[in-house]
């Protein structure tokens, strides 16, 4: 899929994914005939990303994005990458990359902020609100006419007009959710001292 980009290379290209190697050994610890299939896997992945001239991102954070959790035989692995071509990375100077931190899951959450403001105060002047897409708000049947009606509502391509935009929905949604859903952490803060 990756080499597919190679010829919109002139067009920013940002390609997040998983690249199964282990950090510490270069190899995939699986029984002789799954490791052949998986190193001409990485070879091709490597391949792929040198003919498409992408450039791993870098990060901020925990250094592995996936693991075990077993206490015996613990595995550690950084499987999740962005990557971006010359034409991304210089249309998005202050992007930037982190590793958030997992709670429960396997796997660590990669966040690309290709605004580079994910630790500013943002919404109301300056207030504390982080915004994030909850799944629940597709259970309502509003959801996607509300996004639809409320994207794009200020003109121009630049990252600024992009940042309004998102700035705006995300806005717009958290205001929508408390009115249908109400004030979830609050709601979660109730049930947890019940438990």
């Amino acid at each position: 899929m990756a080499r597919n980009l190679a010829p919109v290379s002139l067009s920013p290209v940002l390609h997040g994914g998983e690249k199964r190697q282990r950090e510490e050994s270069g190899t995939c610890a699986f029984p002789d005939g799954k490791r052949v299939g998986l190193m001409v896997q990485m070879e091709d992945f490597r391949s792929a990303v040198q003919d498409c001239e992408l450039v791993d991102l870098g990060f901020s954070g925990p250094q592995f994005t996936w693991s075990n959790h077993r206490a015996s035989g613990l595995v550690k692995e950084r499987l999740d990458r962005a990557l971006g071509n010359g034409a991304w990375v210089n249309g998005f100077p202050t992007a930037k990359v982190f590793h958030l931190v997992r709670a429960s899951s396997d796997y660590a959450p990669v966040l690309v902020d290709v605004l580079g403001q994910r630790d500013r105060q943002r919404f109301n002047g300056g207030g504390s609100c982080i915004y994030r897409f909850e799944a629940m708000w597709l259970r309502d049947s509003r959801c996607e006419a509300n996004i639809s009606a409320w994207w794009g509502r200020s003109s121009g391509d630049s990252v600024e007009a992009l940042r309004s935009s998102i700035d705006g929905l995300g806005l717009r949604l958290m205001h929508w959710s408390k009115s249908v859903f109400g004030e979830i952490p609050n709601l979660i803060r109730v049930k947890e001292k019940e438990l």
